[in-house]
């Protein structure tokens, strides 16, 4: 007879499993991908009591009864418009414009602007730059600058975007500096006069954005 367990009480783990903590009831939980859409999905497993082998993984998490969910970091609204500025003067160039940047502790992050098969067709996304169903999905800004953030969300990565926001050229050049690499086509900078500035001189073309 099968016997319903939370992932967090199974072990061993089957092969090649993967775990996430729950941002809600804070357990650790199966990661189920489904080829189906190709998302993932926090689940809860079925195992056979008898074998301890998983007999089926198809189960959503469910959180324990009264489980309160904690609040996101709170989000100052932002100049969204400089950060489109970007995208729009970028979009003359490029078809698929992005800004890559990192947060204080090292977590990656991209940002860029929805097209028009978007359902947020012209607001700017915010990920991790994973590819759709694997990474972090972090929100948006929307046109008046309210950031609609994920559980995914962090204090630092709102500093982050309100610095973007309040200077774009400024955070754009530090993370050049930083990492040694352009945020805007993520090409290592071999030039000098590029290094001193934080970004390349077609890029700062490109984006609008003053160079030398």
């Amino acid at each position: 007879m099968a016997t319903t367990y939370r992932a967090v009480k199974m072990y061993p783990l089957p092969a090649g499993a993967a775990t996430s903590t729950c941002p809600k009831c804070q357990k650790e939980v199966l990661i189920q991908h489904s080829y189906h859409n190709n998302r993932s999905y926090l689940t809860d497993v079925v195992l056979d009591s008898m074998q301890n082998k998983v007999t089926a993984r198809n189960l959503f998490h469910k959180c324990p009864p009264g489980t309160v969910q904690p609040p996101l970091p709170f989000t100052p609204k932002l100049n969204a418009a400089a950060i489109l500025n970007l995208f729009t003067t970028a979009a003359v160039h490029l078809k698929y414009p992005k800004i890559r940047l990192q947060t204080a502790s090292g977590q990656p992050v991209v940002v860029y602007r929805a097209g028009a098969r978007s359902m947020y067709n012209g607001q700017v996304q915010v990920t991790d730059g994973g590819h759709f169903g694997c990474g972090k999905y972090f929100g948006r800004i929307d046109l008046e600058g309210n950031f609609h953030g994920t559980r995914e969300v962090t204090p630092e990565l709102v500093s982050l975007l309100t610095q973007l926001s309040e200077d774009p050229a400024g955070v754009a050049a530090r993370y050049g500096k930083l990492t040694g690499n352009c945020c805007f086509c993520g090409l290592k900078l071999s030039d000098k006069r590029s290094t001193d500035v934080g970004y390349g001189p077609i890029c700062a073309d490109h984006y609008g954005l003053a160079w030398g």
